[in-house]
């Protein structure tokens, strides 16, 4: 690298970490090229021009250090590792996420001067939408200075009480026990008995079990302070679930808040699932597996969609990562795989707010986590106030309309608005990589482009504007957004080991940790989507992700297959009756479905198909009119034919056509194309 100045602004006393070695800068030299001299605690310097510091800090040996790194690095070592929001208990995580709804907000009101006098009043408003005491303006404060010290990391807001002072319990195990089988028994009630009316049970409890005891045997009787720390282990929705019903606790611990206003892009997002109107068949099986299941993140200034993810997978925690994953990272590399697309999608986040409804996938304590690590704060819409999130409902309405309900194989959302004589099954001929170059053309070469009511612009014209007007922040680096947006579940490792999609998966390492006298219950477990032979499960002890193999008797089932075939195999054995539990013949079915789509009847179904979708392009483009509808042969639906036993109308029958009046596909026979199979993911 030449010998150039970049002119780089480090403020003085600035931290950094040179070969090992805590340093600190004192100023610039007065050489030509003003090298800036830093100082460690052994007092000799070290000058460093602006192009080294550059390239020592590209091959690692320099790094930037905040002021929370520096005070971590001269405190005195550490009995026990901090705790992170990986390793910490859920209590935890949601005391971080309170504080740190104080510090967002703090940041949103300008990042005011920092004493008791301007941020009480931040203060108060967080503390009332929080519907909680509204806590010392000092302690706010304190937090801010943790998260600023720690270059605003989320950790550093996590509490350390299991860091301080001496963690040994200091009952015996059998007192222990006792308490909180006591505590359980006579607290966690309706009629909300006081900690005091609880104590004495609890002597009562201990008095029956030191009787029979010789003097040196009994147990200390707990105190009263002991007590309420047992009811303080206790999470709050539990305690207030049990104590004051479940309407109560759910009114009192849900996240609530006013529709919020976005002034710029990127500033709020909104997601959501929809059912897709369309019958679509699988690539892999040439079998017709129903509806899919469509994701959309809408940026709620712009209307642009920044993101998307459709698949046969049922509204869950993974579409929600893939979909995240599509709208946070640029969509070159996604652009460029379709090179009929000639526009561009310049959308890319992360976002600092994302609405969302009360989907259990959203409430999830892995979804809580990879948006707290993205820097992104969630909102709930309110249950029964669907115009909190009403853009991206609206959306759903227009995506409806102008894609899924022009697909060949639609079912449409009123069953009055198509003829029940042809059902979707038999021309379903669009598959889900098809839909989803449908959608993604759609998107960006008409929804973006066309002119919006509300807004007076196109979206991607006021997203353009917002841009250049506020600038675009940088996406997170591939692999930190690789290592977030990771599926991760939960388990009860048995003897067998972890279970998982029927899958057991075992080594020495998961054993010992079963044996452990202080281990949780539950471990963090990481699939991988294209290797069953193994599986990541994260050791709380230190954090990391260690890998676990298939039992060897299982082994030969997963060996090349992804998860997504695995999934499939296992909805085949629930609805069909003649595979039942025999994994193999799911695995057989499969294979034997992609050998036959592969042969000459296959690409001769194929061909007809193409045909087919042709013929209907073809005449949607000539009358851009919604399909003719015959009101009395839609009166009977599809399922009565198959209550009374009828045959269903197919191709073999003369002029059995759709509302366009082109006759259903069949092949060289006369038999419709449709599979032997039926195949049903997730929930209809």
């Amino acid at each position: 690298m030449s010998m150039m100045n970049f002119h780089l602004q480090l403020p003085h006393k600035q931290a950094i970490l040179f070969d090992g070695k805590l340093m600190k800068l004192m100023g610039r030299g007065r050489d030509k090229h003003r090298s800036m001299i830093f100082m460690g605690d052994d007092g000799i310097p070290e000058t460093l021009t602006d192009a080294e510091f550059i390239e020592f800090q590209t091959v690692r040996r320099l790094e930037l250090l905040t002021e929370a790194e520096v005070e971590e690095l001269e405190a005195e070592p550490r009995k026990l590792p901090r705790i992170t929001l990986q390793t910490c208990s859920e209590k935890d995580a949601d005391e971080a996420m309170r504080r740190y709804a104080y510090c967002l907000a703090w940041e949103k009101a300008g990042e005011v001067a920092r004493t008791a006098k301007r941020i009480y009043p931040i203060t108060v408003s967080v503390a009332a939408e929080l519907e909680e005491k509204c806590p010392n303006a000092r302690t706010v404060l304190r937090w801010i200075r943790w998260w600023v010290m720690s270059g605003r990391n989320i950790n550093a807001l996590i509490p350390q009480y299991e860091n301080m002072g001496n963690t040994t319990d200091k009952l015996h195990p059998k007192a222990r026990e006792i308490l909180s089988g006591i505590v359980d028994e006579y607290y966690l009630v309706d009629t909300r008995p006081s900690g005091i009316s609880v104590h004495k049970h609890v002597k009562k409890a201990f008095r029956e079990y030191n009787a029979p005891l010789p003097m040196d045997a009994r147990l200390k009787v707990p105190s009263l302070d002991a007590v309420y720390r047992e009811i303080d282990r206790l999470d709050s929705y539990t305690k207030d679930f049990c104590r004051l019903g479940k309407r109560a606790a759910h009114h009192k611990w849900r996240a609530v808040g006013s529709g919020p206003v976005a002034e710029q892009h990127n500033e709020a997002w909104e997601i959501d699932h929809t059912r897709i109107d369309t019958v679509v068949t699988d690539e892999i099986l040439g079998l017709v597996v129903y509806r899919p299941w469509v994701t959309v993140i809408l940026d709620r200034h712009s209307r642009v969609v920044v993101g998307f993810f459709v698949s046969f997978e049922a509204p869950g925690l993974y579409p929600v990562i893939q979909a995240l994953r599509n709208a946070i990272a640029p969509k070159d590399e996604l652009m460029a795989k379709n090179p009929t697309l000639t526009v561009s999608w310049p959308c890319f986040g992360p976002p600092r707010l994302l609405v969302t409804d009360q989907g259990r996938e959203f409430k999830s304590r892995s979804f809580r986590e990879i948006c707290l690590q993205l820097g992104i704060d969630v909102q709930h819409s309110p249950i029964l106030k669907p115009w909190y999130k009403g853009r991206i409902e609206r959306f759903f309405r227009t995506l409806t309309r102008n894609v899924f309900q022009r697909v060949p194989g639609t079912t449409f959302s009123n069953v009055f608005e198509r003829n029940a004589e042809i059902p979707p099954e038999s021309v379903a001929v669009c598959s889900l990589d098809e839909l989803r170059f449908h959608i993604l053309q759609w998107i960006t070469e008409v929804y973006h482009r066309t002119s919006h009511r509300t807004l007076g612009d196109t979206p991607l014209n006021l997203w353009n504007r917002s841009v250049a007007k506020h600038g675009m922040l940088p996406p997170p680096n591939p692999a930190r957004l690789e290592e977030v947006l990771t599926l991760i579940d939960e388990r009860v490792p048995q003897r067998q080991g972890i279970q998982y999609e029927g899958l057991f998966y075992n080594n020495p390492e998961l054993a010992l940790f079963r044996s452990r006298a202080d281990r949780p219950r539950t471990v963090k477990i990481a699939p991988i989507w294209d290797d069953l032979t193994r599986i990541r499960w994260m050791d709380p002890e230190d954090g990391k992700w260690r890998d676990a193999p298939i039992l060897k008797a299982q082994r030969h089932l997963v060996e090349g297959r992804t998860l997504e075939m695995h999934k499939l195999a296992r909805a085949l054995m629930r609805d069909n009756e003649e595979i039942g539990d025999d994994l193999i013949q799911a695995y057989t079915y499969l294979d034997n479905a992609m050998k036959a789509k592969s042969g000459a009847s296959g690409k001769a179904n194929r061909v007809k198909a193409a045909k087919y979708r042709d013929a209907i392009n073809r005449r949607f483009e000539q009358t851009q009119q919604a399909p003719v509808v015959d009101v009395e042969a839609s009166g009977q639906s599809f399922a009565d034919f198959i209550d009374q036993g009828e045959t269903i109308p197919n191709a073999e029958e003369p002029a059995a056509a759709d509302g366009f009046g082109i006759a259903a596909p069949a092949d060289a026979d006369g038999a419709p194309l449709d599979g032997n199979l039926t195949v049903h993911i997730g929930d209809d």
